[in-house]
């Protein structure tokens, strides 16, 4: 359902064009997205698009499900983001035998990768996390459209 915008005669009557009467939304309006992204690239929000993805894999110790909840939920996915790796994707496995965690953390640039690798926070949530896991692994793709499988 497309909704278009009214439009007037010129030799319409001014009363009926107030200033309080609301045109409808015109929602196939191809330059309002555009300025749209405009807006949010300068504002700062826009996302770009990672160049590669860090895959960590591992296992969550039986009898640790509840500190490694609570790990994740309030050290290092926070960390994460700060040390500038935001998370993009996070695979739980039920069955089979596969890694029991799969994340995957954006990487803007190699610069970036070693700068937060190379970081004491991360040093010091990877410590923290490595008390509640098994099985841990670490690799770096590039970031390409698809599957990570």
């Amino acid at each position: 359902m497309f909704l278009r915008s009214s439009r007037r005669q010129p030799n319409q009557d001014k009363q009926k064009h107030s200033a309080k009467a609301q045109p409808s939304l015109r929602l196939n309006n191809p330059s309002g997205i555009l300025l749209k992204r405009k807006n949010l690239a300068k504002e700062g929000r826009h996302r770009l698009k990672p160049r590669y993805h860090l895959i960590l894999t591992w296992d969550i110790r039986p009898g640790q499900e509840q500190k490694y909840s609570e790990f994740i939920n309030n050290r290092l996915a926070p960390g994460l983001v700060e040390i500038g790796l935001p998370p993009s994707d996070v695979f739980y496995t039920t069955y089979g035998a596969a890694p029991q965690i799969m994340v995957i953390l954006d990487v803007p640039n190699q610069a970036t990768l070693k700068k937060a690798i190379h970081s004491e926070r991360f040093a010091k949530l990877k410590q923290a996390l490595m008390e509640l896991i098994d099985n841990y692994d670490q690799r770096l793709i590039e970031a390409k459209t698809g599957s990570y499988f």
